[in-house]
């Protein structure tokens, strides 16, 4: 009974430890694209921003179930657990992401907030195009209202989640099938 206890301890000392440290590291290469992006891009985004973010979610999700499994003693990964670690890297990450990009577009270059807001309010005036004019007034000043660094952020955070999601179960998927690289096979 003790054996089991310790087991588990060890179990949940290690996916902490790999969420932790790998969520960390992709929180560091997800905030540098933050500032990367804030500061040398503008704001119409960039096709390299989103396939940097993609690559590193899916590999650093990868990373931290094999740092799982090593922590392990090479014990053998269920979809579910490979996913979990993923996801909650991913959510360190997202948290990491959105604070450093609520602090680029409030503290060091606020001029790329009103470069966002006001291309969002461009937007915005072409969704309520072809309403009527009282609920057009009124959709365009609740839309322009939610913009904001908070929503922005939240929107990022979001983003990386969801990207996330998609990525590490991509990630669990193909690492339950790449026996070399994870040194194990299942036990029978």
């Amino acid at each position: 009974m003790e054996e089991r206890r310790e087991e588990a301890a060890a179990r949940s000392r290690a996916y902490w430890l790999a969420v932790r440290v790998w969520g960390l590291y992709l929180g560091a290469i997800l905030a540098g694209l933050a500032i990367v992006q804030v500061t040398f891009l503008d704001s119409t985004g960039s096709v390299w921003v989103s396939v940097v973010e993609w690559l590193s979610l899916f590999f650093m999700g990868y990373r931290a179930m094999v740092a799982y499994q090593v922590e392990c003693r090479g014990e053998w990964l269920t979809y579910g657990r490979s996913f979990a670690i993923g996801i909650m890297v991913c959510l360190v990450a997202a948290l990491v992401y959105a604070s450093v990009y609520y602090l680029m577009i409030t503290q060091v270059r606020p001029q790329y907030f009103h470069e966002v807001h006001t291309a969002l309010k461009d937007v915005a005036q072409e969704q309520v195009r072809g309403m009527a004019e009282e609920e057009a007034e009124r959709t365009y000043s609740m839309i322009v209202s939610m913009i904001s660094p908070a929503f922005l952020s939240l929107a990022g955070f979001i983003g990386v989640m969801v990207n996330g999601l998609f990525a590490t179960l991509i990630s669990a998927l193909w690492g339950k099938r790449n026996y070399q690289l994870r040194g194990s096979k299942p036990s029978e």
